[in-house]
């Protein structure tokens, strides 16, 4: 009999890991329709998460949660009382396995092998139950998911941290704009008065091509201008890409096509370091100032401030196509600051938060390619 042991262990511990079936450890719940019940306190999940909230459990105490139609790959713990619409299996009834311990197992699945269906994915009960997973003993269970979890909590502090420097620069965002917050000069004087300026006397298009060296770039609501097979794994642009707009640093991208909350394009500002290009359907425009520009950038983070500015001067076009030209995006105006050192002071203070919450993210993004390391090596 072959003998399993992980790469990383506790060294107390030195006795072969044991297969066993999933069906073997656990049983696997169903989730109902929920709709004949009253609101109440009890969270309602399906594989997308949250649904809503109910009078009456369906079941209460440890859990992991394993999609049946949809999310399959993102199975998740719960502890308490819960009901899952029948999107969503639930486990029960663990026979020599720790819950903690088996949702890290779960991590380490790819579900996706098991998918049974063409279109949305799906698993089946028969399916997960005959799943061949590798176990040690319920003690060495217990100090691997203690540690596990210690990982996780880290992770969710880190989480935290990111969605409060988040909130908090929205909150000065709209203080800045409704001028709550106002910067002053180095004699402690205000900046003068914003105006209201058209977009064509701050930004111009200068209309240059690609060169044929630049890389292609999307844009994307949460990253910005990101390289497109970083983005989306495959390059998606024309084999002729000589008519491809080119990008400067601090260039304004306007994307015209409908992303998730922005119904008529996202508008961003690029802070790649170096020239790149985009599909010429793209507008690309150049700020008065850097500042003014990242000034837009965040303006137009708002789907709010962004559908208030587009939804005037769009026309839909068949297939929900947008059809508006680079002067009629320009067309409007926003209340904006004329001193470019006034530009200068909100972009720099924004900035600083930027580079915060950029640092946060990375510390985020190591601590979860450790726990990645961590499941393959502390798991056969």
């Amino acid at each position: 009999m072959e003998k399993l042991y992980p790469k990383l262990r506790f060294p107390e511990f030195n006795d072969t890991w044991k297969k066993a079936k999933i069906g073997d450890i656990l049983k696997i719940g169903s989730g109902k329709d929920y709709k004949h019940l009253d609101t109440g306190l009890i969270p309602v999940f399906g594989s997308g998460g949250l649904m809503a909230k109910v009078n009456k459990p369906l079941f209460s105490g440890e859990t992991i949660f394993i999609g049946r139609k949809g999310s399959i790959d993102k199975p998740f713990y719960y502890e308490g009382e819960f009901w899952t619409v029948d999107t969503l299996f639930y486990t029960y009834a663990f026979r020599n396995s720790n819950p903690k311990f088996i949702f890290c197992l779960f991590q380490k699945i790819n579900w996706y092998l098991y998918n049974e269906a063409s279109g949305v994915p799906s698993l089946s009960k028969k399916t997960i139950e005959s799943i061949e997973v590798n176990l040690t003993s319920l003690i060495e269970q217990q100090k691997i998911s203690s540690f596990i979890s210690k990982v996780d909590e880290k992770i969710q502090y880190l989480k935290k941290q990111q969605t409060l420097l988040e909130r908090y620069k929205k909150g000065l965002i709209q203080k800045i704009f409704s001028h709550e917050l106002r910067f002053r000069d180095s004699n402690n004087s205000e900046y003068p008065k914003w105006k209201e300026r058209d977009l064509h006397e701050v930004l111009s298009e200068h209309g240059l091509k690609s060169s044929g060296n630049e890389e292609v770039f999307s844009v994307s609501v949460h990253k910005g201008l990101i390289n497109q097979i970083e983005h989306l794994g495959r390059s998606f642009s024309a084999k002729d890409t000589s008519n491809y707009n080119r990008v400067l640093t601090g260039d304004i991208v306007y994307t015209k096509s409908p992303t998730g909350d922005f119904p008529f394009g996202i508008i961003k500002q690029s802070r790649i370091d170096k020239s790149v290009i985009v599909s010429p359907l793209y507008g690309v425009f150049t700020p008065e100032t850097f500042h003014l520009g990242y000034i837009l950038n965040v303006y137009f983070e708002s789907a709010i401030n962004t559908h208030n500015y587009l939804s005037p001067i769009i026309q839909k076009g068949a297939k929900n196509t947008i059809n508006i030209t680079n002067k009629n995006f320009l067309s409007r105006s926003l209340l904006l600051p004329e001193s470019h050192e006034e530009q200068k002071k909100i972009a720099d203070f924004l900035l600083a938060i930027d580079t915060k919450i950029e640092k946060v993210k990375t510390q985020i993004r190591l601590t979860e390619e450790w726990k990645k390391g961590l499941l393959q090596q502390m798991f056969v």
